[in-house]
C-alpha cells in the first residue's frame, strides 16, 4: 500500500483530521504507511493546494508516523500537474515498485 496525496493539503479544520490530531484513531495513525506527495509551483491555491500547503501537510503527516518516500515539489506544475507530467508519475511508480519489492520475495 501507498497514499498518492497530489495537489490537495490536509485542512486542519476538517473534522477527520481534527479526530487525528486528537488521537481518536491512535497517536501514530500512518505510522509506517509509505506516501509520495506533490504540489506544484503554478497551482492557482498555493496556500491550500500547491507547494507551501503540501509542505505543511508533510510536515503533519510525518508527526502523525507517516513515511514520505517522495514530496515532488514541481516548480513548472500547477494543480493538475501530477497527472500531466509523466515523470511525476513515473516517479510515484517507482517508488512503489520499491515498496513492492521490500514486501514480497
Amino acid at each position: 500500500e501507498m497514499i498518492i496525496s497530489n495537489a490537495g493539503g490536509a485542512t486542519m479544520t476538517y473534522q477527520p483530521n481534527i479526530d487525528i490530531d486528537n488521537s481518536v484513531y491512535g497517536n501514530m495513525p500512518f505510522q509506517n504507511i509509505p506516501w509520495v506527495l506533490y504540489g506544484g509551483a503554478n497551482d492557482p491555491n498555493p496556500e491550500r493546494d500547491g507547494i507551501p500547503a503540501m509542505a505543511r501537510t508533510k510536515d503533519w503527516i510525518e508527526s502523525h508516523g507517516a513515511d514520505v518516500r517522495l514530496f515532488i515539489q514541481d516548480e513548472d506544475g500547477d494543480h493538475g500537474g501530477f497527472h500531466m507530467d509523466s515523470e511525476n508519475v513515473n516517479a510515484a511508480l517507482d517508488i512503489y515498485e520499491d515498496i513492492k519489492n521490500d514486501i514480497l520475495p
